[in-house]
């Protein structure tokens, strides 16, 4: 294993992907969750 700080870039990649998906999901169920509460 190398000890080296950078990733593989299709990790950084996916790490991102999935940060991005999981706030949008957030956001989205938030968003829903108010509109679904107030309607």
């Amino acid at each position: 294993m190398s000890n080296g700080p950078d990733l593989p870039l299709w990790r950084r990649l996916l790490w991102f992907a999935a940060l991005w998906a999981a706030g949008v999901a957030t956001v989205a169920a938030v968003g829903f969750a108010i509109r679904w509460w107030l309607s």
